[in-house]
């Protein structure tokens, strides 16, 4: 059976193109314009290849140049005052303001006897060891608030976020481990990491170690995990200039006879799917969704597509005669 692509005669908008062009302006912007075109230059065209196995070639730069670009800095740095510190004075203090944590308010409120004060100078303890012991964390997409246990662990724990970010993208990959092994090599980030020889075994090996770490949007891996996936999001909408496709658009039509389905249960299906995935209903959402629906109908024929219509349209399909392939 063959293929039906989206038929729609509208200008082709290349998303990944977009994200390169905007990271490369933020790079210039830093001066670092020069380094990021040798860096992008290593890994355009197997980025772009992704797409050829229903991967999204921006997510998949978007993950990358993150990973990539990924800085920590110390609260302390530029702080006078903590500076003329020696290293025993801080680990003393940091150790005190702990202590003080560990207490907690109901120890405060019997030392000082007043509620309010016990909160406030609590508040105010917790604040200066994050002075003392926090960082920020600082992508091109993101800044966050981080406690320094380690540089290396920290970008270690990134680029294991962007390895589960990057193997769910390519799930459909018939050697997805290898594939993202070949890019984290290529962008420079699998020299960063430890655990010996970095190859799909190693990737592998790494994402099954994150499986429940990745789901903590609060821990140190899930929580870059959303990251990278809440940022990209943002970026994606901000970057896509085509407009929302109108209810009366022909192409509902046009589409909904490829999949043996009405126009309006065919839209009604495309929101559902628009809504499970984030995504507003645009040509480039469509596309996404019609690669999806032949995946699909590759795998498991009409009957599967027809009952994942169903499901996003949250009310029975209505089928039409199959007339012929489409």
């Amino acid at each position: 059976m063959n293929e039906r692509p989206t038929v729609r005669e509208v200008p082709r908008f290349d998303l990944s193109e977009a994200m390169e062009t905007y990271y490369g302006r933020h790079f210039d912007d830093e001066g670092r314009g020069e380094a990021f075109t040798r860096w992008i230059n290593g890994i355009r065209a197997d980025v772009k290849e992704t797409a050829r196995h229903g991967a999204d070639p921006a997510f998949i730069l978007h993950a990358l140049v993150c990973t990539w670009d990924r800085r920590l800095q110390r609260q302390s740095e530029g702080n006078e005052a903590i500076g003329r510190l020696t290293p025993k004075t801080r680990a003393l203090l940091v150790g005190g303001l702990r202590l003080l944590r560990t207490l907690g308010e109901p120890w405060l409120q019997q030392v000082l006897g007043d509620p309010d004060r016990a909160t406030r100078f609590l508040s105010v303890a917790i604040e200066l060891e994050m002075n003392l012991t926090g960082a920020v964390v600082r992508t091109p997409a993101w800044e966050s608030g981080s406690r320094i246990s380690g540089k290396d662990r920290a970008q270690e724990n990134a680029v294991t976020a962007c390895i589960v970010c990057l193997l769910e993208e390519l799930r459909h990959h018939p050697k997805a481990a290898a594939a993202v092994a070949d890019l984290l090599k290529k962008a420079g980030l699998l020299r960063r990491s430890r655990g010996g020889a970095a190859g799909p075994a190693f990737v592998a090996k790494r994402a099954a170690r994150a499986r429940n770490k990745a789901k903590d949007r609060l821990g140190p891996i899930g929580n870059v995990v959303w990251l990278l996936r809440q940022s990209y999001r943002d970026l994606r909408e901000h970057l896509l200039p085509l407009p929302e496709i109108p209810d009366t658009d022909s192409i509902w039509a046009d589409q909904a006879s490829a999949w043996e389905t009405t126009a309006p249960r065919y839209r009604q299906a495309f929101l559902g799917y628009c809504r499970t995935r984030d995504l507003r209903p645009h040509v480039e959402a469509l596309e996404h969704f019609e690669r999806e629906l032949s995946e699909i109908r590759q795998r498991r024929g009409m009957p599967e597509v027809a009952q994942v219509l169903s499901n996003l349209a949250g009310s029975p399909v209505e089928r039409r005669p199959t007339t012929g392939a489409s």
